[in-house]
């Protein structure tokens, strides 16, 4: 894996990746990742359903 200079980014098939914050305890981590993938799987939902709403 190819990471950027600063450590921000790393590029994965040639696209560029923003890294977690390393600062980040691991519970917290793990919990802000669990309320992104809900938030993706809730929008995926939504647009299978026909919902345009925001």
């Amino acid at each position: 894996m190819t990471v950027t200079p600063d450590g921000r980014y790393f590029v994965h098939r040639g696209r560029l990746w923003r890294c977690s914050n390393p600062s980040l305890e691991p519970d917290v981590r793990q919990s802000l990742v669990d309320e992104l993938m809900a938030a993706r799987r809730a929008v995926k939902a939504a647009l299978q359903a026909g919902d345009e709403s925001d």
